[in-house]
């Protein structure tokens, strides 16, 4: 069901883009009538703010796998939401420098292969993730999905991300509540890159692309 809310989406998105780009128009064709199939589970994202919190949640009494899981979460967020099989693959040979051709400086972007698609992904690396990279001298390890995201839940609950979440369905009832520290998980990282770079006005298919 994900998959295919994921192809929807993107269906939509392209169509919307070609429309407004080209002037072409699509008569049989009404946005409406394609559904994105909703979740049966909660899931949430971090807004900016919440971001840079957490980012800047002091852990010097933790030991060193929380700082390592909140600054794996921190730079997959802030760079490209990569599926966490993804992030765990990397090592420095996927930083790579691009030429910008509009500053024409050497900028550092993040190149690799995604293993559920084969699609290659480069992405710049803005400045705060770098300097993960350079804090850990190279990418944080995480140690198991399960493990970290049960400290995901930990640090958030300790970073106060305590709001009440509601599912609903159809009618509008309420099925399931969750407060918003529960589900944070690496995967949310890649829901939280996405919600940020949507709202500070990247193009859609800029961020599919991604």
């Amino acid at each position: 069901e994900g998959n295919l809310g994921a192809v929807i989406k993107n269906f939509k998105a392209a169509l919307s883009k070609i429309s407004e780009e080209y002037g072409l128009r699509f008569p049989n064709y009404n946005s409406k009538d394609w559904k994105v199939i909703q979740s049966n589970s909660l899931s949430t994202a971090l807004n900016l703010k919440q971001l840079n919190a957490f980012y800047n949640l002091n852990l010097k009494n933790k030991p060193i796998s929380y700082h390592n899981i909140r600054d794996a979460y921190c730079f997959n967020a802030f760079t490209c939401g990569l599926r966490i099989r993804d992030y765990q693959k990397l090592n420095k040979s996927n930083i790579i420098e691009i030429q910008d051709e509009v500053s024409n400086e050497k900028i550092s972007c993040l190149k690799y292969i995604q293993s559920k698609t084969g699609q290659e992904v480069i992405a710049p690396i803005p400045d705060i993730a770098l300097s993960i990279i350079e804090k850990h001298k190279g990418f944080p390890s995480i140690g198991s999905e399960q493990d970290s995201n049960n400290k995901l839940k930990e640090l958030g609950k300790l970073c106060g991300f305590d709001e009440v979440l509601y599912l609903r369905n159809e009618k509008g009832d309420v099925i399931q509540t969750s407060k918003q520290y529960e589900l944070l998980t690496n995967h949310s990282a890649r829901r939280t890159f996405c919600t940020i770079a949507y709202l500070n006005g990247m193009d859609t298919i800029q961020i599919m692309n991604l």
